[in-house]
């Protein structure tokens, strides 16, 4: 290779390397909602309703719909907010995450929903499984078993906090309050 080439080969791959660094650094948020509601420079109206809660043990998940209206720009972003509440820890405040899940998302978490809640442990041959959906933000939906054991375990999940033991039927009211948000938002497009 002539050094030319070799000068142009050295010259895209800091460039590549600058760029996968900077994006790194910035930690831009992973939905569609997310980044749209963080815009500069153009009056932003959020509207959100409280769809229902689910009592997971000594932890509350609500389902929030949530509309993002760009007035300045006449464009809109619509999508849910899963709340996972927690009681008053060490620190003695109660413990809180948020993430937002983008409304292209909302059918397959319905499904996921639905197919995580009743999935056996014979969808496999091997001796344990794990099935499991995330959206984008990290919101989990997981299936595990251990053949020995002959039950199916169903958690939730936010991002890399700790699992969140959720019944089958606890996970069809969380689907049936997403599919309640989805109906919320279809009736304001």
């Amino acid at each position: 290779m002539n050094l030319s080439k070799r000068a142009l080969a050295l010259t895209v791959a800091l460039f590549l390397t600058a760029s996968h660094l900077s994006a790194q650094s910035i930690n831009l948020p992973a939905t569609y909602l997310e980044n749209f509601e963080l815009q500069t420079n153009t009056i932003m109206v959020r509207g959100f309703s409280l769809i229902g809660s689910v009592n997971l043990g000594n932890s509350t998940v609500a389902i929030h719909a949530n509309e993002a209206n760009d007035v300045t720009h006449s464009q809109k972003a619509y999508g849910l907010v899963v709340d996972a509440s927690r009681p008053a820890g060490d620190s003695g405040e109660p413990s809180r995450i948020f993430l937002a899940v983008d409304y292209d998302e909302l059918d397959s978490l319905a499904n996921a929903l639905e197919y995580i809640s009743k999935v056996t442990w014979g969808v496999t041959q091997l001796n344990g499984f794990e099935a499991s959906y995330k959206t984008k933000s990290g919101f989990q939906v997981i299936a595990h078993s251990d053949r020995r054991q002959q039950t199916v375990e169903t958690f939730i999940q936010f991002a890399d906090s700790p699992r969140i033991p959720a019944s089958s039927d606890q996970l069809q009211q969380i689907r049936s309050l997403v599919t309640q948000a989805k109906s919320t938002l279809d009736s304001l497009k």
